[in-house]
């Protein structure tokens, strides 16, 4: 038995020693230098801001530098006049861009004030806001 406690005692100290040090790869990039988000217009361009109608797919994207590839981005939106709520995680690719579709619907209308958009990558910054505002079809 105490033979058993010295064979046993080296590899816990181990462990307990490797986790410590052992930092996750995501926890150990840079901070971003640049992190720009912007949403698709029908013109081709990626617009800080952009008007769209109930049914249509806005793109909201974003490039993050250093590129932090492998990494994931969680996207928050805020509602006119409520705060911010987590939407969704995304993969950032290897070349530091990230990407969601919203599809929208008659609900997400707001006649006077349009939704609010940003991607952060926890522990390294946040984009710059976007603006996306949905209006009903008039047809």
């Amino acid at each position: 038995m105490m033979h058993m406690r010295r064979a046993i005692a080296p590899l816990v100290f181990g462990i307990t020693f490797a986790s410590i040090l052992w930092v996750p790869a995501q926890s150990s990039a840079h901070r971003a230098t640049s992190f720009d988000a912007c949403v698709g217009t029908f013109h081709g361009r990626c617009e800080d801001h952009a008007a769209y109608l109930a049914g249509d797919h806005p793109h909201i994207s974003a490039k993050i530098h250093p590129r932090h590839r492998d990494f994931t981005a969680v996207l928050w939106r805020r509602p006119p006049h409520r705060p911010w709520e987590r939407i969704a995680t995304v993969t950032i690719n290897d070349r530091g861009r990230m990407h969601w579709e919203w599809d929208t619907d008659l609900d997400d209308v707001r006649p006077h004030r349009g939704w609010h958009f940003q991607y952060r990558v926890p522990g390294h910054g946040r984009s710059d806001v976007v603006r996306v505002r949905i209006s009903a079809a008039d047809y």
